[in-house]
């Protein structure tokens, strides 16, 4: 039994709090794919991101990780400390080649098991900045490598970013990774929180 209850709250912040339990030990890893691009351009590229966090799971060609991690820092797949998400979006690193942008998952720098200011997204032009917390140990990013949507305008590559907090992904096969394993009659219980704010200076 699954329940995902989303909030809007006075402090412009849309929460998402996930409960489920389970009669049977079972896989349970919740997340949302939610799209933010929170300019006004078309793209997301002069947007500046920061991820708390020193590695990710490392992938293959296919984007599946297969228990190893990837230290990131000093490399185009940092965003700690903060930068454009231009910046090395076309950078030659396999990976990023590979996926036409970001596509992966980032093993959050956390100091406890509550919630946590994990990452911010702003945008100087506006001044527009969303800020982001989460209780998971993951966060999937995701720039829209490969987009082209119509809708009332049309939606290219790198048009949005996702922040989908996680599990890390291919847990269940690789136990070198946190479980994500709902144990028969316990709770799950994560929150993740997206607060918007203008920055005027």
């Amino acid at each position: 039994k699954v329940t995902c209850v989303y909030s809007y709250t006075d402090e412009n912040e849309v929460v998402i709090d996930y409960t489920a339990v389970s009669n049977k030990n079972t896989l349970c890893n919740l997340t949302n794919h939610a799209f933010f691009n929170i300019g006004d351009d078309d793209t997301v590229l002069s947007q500046e991101l920061m991820i708390k966090s020193h590695k990710i799971t490392l992938v293959d060609n296919e984007l599946i990780p297969h228990g190893e991690y990837m230290n990131i820092d000093g490399t185009p797949y940092s965003f700690y400390p903060a930068k454009t998400l231009g910046q090395d979006m076309f950078s030659d690193a396999s990976m990023i080649k590979n996926c036409n942008g970001f596509d992966f998952n980032y093993c959050i720098e956390r100091e406890g098991n509550g919630l946590e200011h994990f990452a911010y997204v702003y945008d100087k032009k506006s001044g527009r900045r969303m800020d982001c917390f989460t209780t998971l140990p993951g966060v999937q990013l995701y720039t829209s490598c490969h987009m082209n949507f119509f809708g009332k305008r049309h939606y290219g590559d790198h048009a949005a970013l996702c922040l989908e907090t996680q599990g890390y992904p291919n847990s269940p096969n690789c136990p070198q990774y946190p479980t994500t394993v709902l144990k028969a009659g316990e709770v799950y219980s994560t929150k993740t929180v997206y607060k918007f704010s203008v920055v005027t200076d």
